[in-house]
């Protein structure tokens, strides 16, 4: 069986899907939700680099955005100054930092918890100077 190329800023699932799927289905019934307020979202092309992609996520310098991308777009909206929330069961999420925060750059325990225990298989932090 061959696999379709996928867009090389989407992650290459590592396991069944639907294994994955009910390995997590408890998990805050995650694929319930949507994003509550969503911006217009930024168009991308299969064609573009894993960067190319990650430089186009926003950040702003005193709250978070958070979201979601799919082979075609980087979907988003605002969040809150310390918090970002966004669909957990999406296979690749994204949030920002606050660019003007002291430690922008870092994880946070949350983050790390998120990216631990959460369906996703790929979480982008788009910071001050990394991605």
């Amino acid at each position: 069986m061959t696999h379709a190329k996928h867009a090389p800023y989407l992650p290459s699932p590592f396991m069944d899907q639907e294994q994955h799927r009910l390995l997590y289905r408890d998990k805050m019934a995650t694929d319930e939700f949507d994003l509550e307020c969503e911006l217009p979202p930024t168009p991308i092309s299969p064609d573009m680099s894993e960067e190319a992609v990650y430089q186009l996520l926003p950040t702003a310098p005193d709250f978070e955005y958070g979201g979601f991308i799919t082979e075609n777009l980087i979907r988003y909206q605002k969040c809150e100054s310390t918090f970002a929330s966004t669909v957990e069961s999406e296979a690749c999420i994204w949030h920002s930092h606050p660019t003007d925060a002291p430690k922008a750059d870092m994880p946070s325990c949350s983050d790390i918890y998120t990216f631990l225990t959460n369906r996703t298989f790929r979480a982008v932090t788009a910071a001050k100077t990394k991605i």
